[in-house]
């Protein structure tokens, strides 16, 4: 089968947050409990199993890493947000804001040499990638648009052990939800089909691959589909994670 995709899969590994114990009030007709006592007993209960670690999941996210002047500034962007621009001394900063998880991928490019990315930098983005179970792709933009802020990105994310699960497989445009399973594939499927011929890439989350091939996807039966909505003239993009996780070089 011939691959002809803006992008590929990856590999993260999921937090795992210990079972906690949450208090349960339990009330009946009979309690002697004043009405606005009961309602701070619950009120406090409810806080103290949010603070006890009860948050709400964020959505994957796609963050694209521009370096510029020698490695000597960047330019990142999340999802669909205005370009921001800092030095390299505050890489470590943004990324601590960020909070990279599993899910997330990051879209990393150097103008001035697309073969290796910024040395010193990269290693920093590739080590921070790893350590989160972060996908990491080089963007050609020898290749594809020059501009890596401008190319649409349409992504997934599977469970790190399931990476050809559909039915889990949740679908996204630039961190905009699309929708879950084959229902979230072909929803992707329309979105693309309706802007026309256009460059775009179509990258998945990191995930285990055992082969290194890249090819780990939810969607494999459907493959045919996503090539006709695609057309010609795709680059295909290797999670660079996965390389580091092996111990490969992929510059060798």
């Amino acid at each position: 089968m011939e691959i002809r995709r803006g992008v590929e899969v990856t590999v993260a590994l999921p937090a795992h947050r210990p079972s906690q114990n949450i208090p349960v009030l339990a009330l009946n007709s009979n309690s002697d409990l004043p009405m606005k006592q009961t309602f701070r007993i619950v009120v406090t209960i409810l806080l103290l199993a949010f603070t006890a670690g009860c948050t709400v999941a964020r959505d994957p996210r796609v963050v694209r890493l521009s370096s510029f002047n020698q490695g000597k500034g960047f330019m990142i962007r999340v999802n669909q947000s205005k370009p921001t621009q800092f030095t390299p001394d505050k890489l470590g900063n943004i990324f601590q804001e960020l909070s990279l998880r599993h899910g997330d991928l990051m879209l990393y490019a150097n103008n001035e040499d697309p073969e290796l990315g910024a040395s010193d930098c990269f290693g920093s983005v590739l080590s921070s990638c790893s350590s989160n179970g972060v996908a990491l792709y080089l963007y050609p933009v020898d290749k594809l648009h020059p501009d890596v802020f401008e190319i649409p990105v349409y992504h997934w994310a599977t469970p790190y052990d399931s990476p050809f699960d559909l039915d889990s497989a949740r679908f996204f445009f630039e961190g905009e939800r699309l929708g879950l399973g084959k229902n979230g594939f072909l929803r992707m499927l329309d979105d693309i089909s309706s802007h026309g011929p256009r460059s775009v890439l179509v990258l998945g989350c990191h995930v285990r691959d055992t082969s290194l091939s890249g090819i780990a996807v939810p969607f494999f039966a459907y493959e045919d589909q996503l090539d006709r909505a695609l057309g010609t003239g795709h680059s295909f993009l290797v999670d660079m994670t996965e390389f580091d996780h092996a111990g490969i070089n992929p510059h060798q």
